[in-house]
């Protein structure tokens, strides 16, 4: 009986939150946007089977895929290890403390 008291007590908490955030919704809905590109961004990914990418949209609204433009998954780690974002961070280092 303590069970069916509680679970009512937790939906008549839910009921409030509930009714007291549809009062915040707006009456209207929000405009779209006017670009011309949104309604063939969205067929893009209305008619996508799996998880959409941003070179699939572009391709879907007829950009040039350049490879100077087309970055590859694959290179990602070694621009990182370029850019020197590989070495570890020595937080002692300004406190004239070395790293062993």
């Amino acid at each position: 009986m303590r069970k069916a008291e509680t679970h009512l007590e937790h939906l008549a908490i839910t009921r409030t939150t509930v009714t007291s955030l549809a009062d915040r919704l707006p009456a209207a809905a929000p405009d779209l946007p006017e670009h011309p590109d949104y309604p063939r961004i969205l067929a893009a990914s209305n008619h996508a089977t799996g998880p959409i990418r941003a070179k699939d949209v572009c391709q879907a609204l007829g950009h040039e895929m350049l490879p100077k433009n087309v970055r590859s998954p694959s290179r990602t780690p070694s621009t990182a290890y370029q850019l020197r974002w590989h070495k570890p961070h020595n937080p002692c280092s300004g406190f004239g403390v070395k790293a062993r």
